[in-house]
């Protein structure tokens, strides 16, 4: 589920960039700027599902002896 933000182009100046496409990606945010000519512009992120791989864990995998 995404949420959506808005801000004013003037907002989004006073915050750093690395601090607006964190939280982008980490809230999976859209964010709309409003342009001072009234256009908007839409940031959201674009990220690939992750793989599902075949196989299992087995029980007692934790209690198992692995050399290091």
């Amino acid at each position: 589920m995404s949420v959506q933000t808005t801000l004013t182009f003037k907002e989004l100046k006073q915050q750093p960039l690395e601090d607006i496409f964190e939280s982008v990606l980490r809230y999976q945010q859209i964010l709309t700027v409003q342009l001072t000519n009234g256009l908007e512009v839409l940031i959201q992120p674009k990220l690939k599902p992750l793989p599902t791989l075949d196989g299992y864990v087995s029980k007692g995998w934790k209690e198992a002896i692995y050399m290091v």
